[in-house]
């Protein structure tokens, strides 16, 4: 279990990093860490950069410790009292959309597109 302590710290970090209100947070998903059989669960916090977005990756140890660690960064984010616009995304394809709108750069259209073609595949 990751510390409360450690989890208000990442979110002060997060916010302090931001150049505006918004942290987008998306939903816990995952890939394969193996390329077979074993799956590796995270979720990612965006937030404004000065070269467009800032992204990073938490990874759980499985579903529900990312889960939880998601929840627990939600709600440290609230803990802090600053002015910062939440926005706690259930959608892999809309929180990266969310993303290039928020911050229009090149990295994020890449990514979108990335996104949306791994999603055509999986159909």
């Amino acid at each position: 279990m990751t510390s409360k302590e450690t989890i208000l710290r990442l979110a002060a970090q997060i916010a302090d990093r931001a150049k505006d209100l918004h942290v987008v947070i998306s939903p816990v998903r995952w890939q394969p860490s193996d390329g077979k059989a074993a799956k590796r669960f995270y979720f990612t916090v965006s937030t404004c950069a000065p070269d467009g977005f800032f992204n990073m990756s938490i990874q759980g140890e499985d579903e529900q410790h990312a889960e939880q660690i998601r929840a627990s960064l939600y709600l440290a984010f609230v803990e802090l009292r600053r002015a910062i616009v939440l926005h706690d995304m259930d959608s892999e394809i809309d929180t990266i959309r969310l993303v290039e709108c928020l911050w229009p750069c090149e990295r994020a259209t890449r990514v979108r597109q990335a996104v949306e073609k791994e999603l055509a595949n999986r159909a």
